[in-house]
């Protein structure tokens, strides 16, 4: 839990933003994988991608 809460500082997330979250879940819930696979063919156009995943 430490370690959650250090990320959180780290990166200045506030309340407020995990509030826009919370509210975008339902939303993004029903794009799951079309998110996920537009995603994956936008990072593997990067040519270092390869080096860290596989498949």
């Amino acid at each position: 839990m430490e370690q959650h809460t250090t990320l959180k500082n780290h990166y200045k997330f506030t309340d407020e933003e995990a509030q826009i979250l919370k509210e975008l879940q339902p939303r993004m819930e029903n794009l799951v994988e079309k998110f996920v696979d537009e995603f994956y063919d936008y990072i593997w156009d990067f040519g270092a991608t390869a080096k860290f995943l596989k498949d």
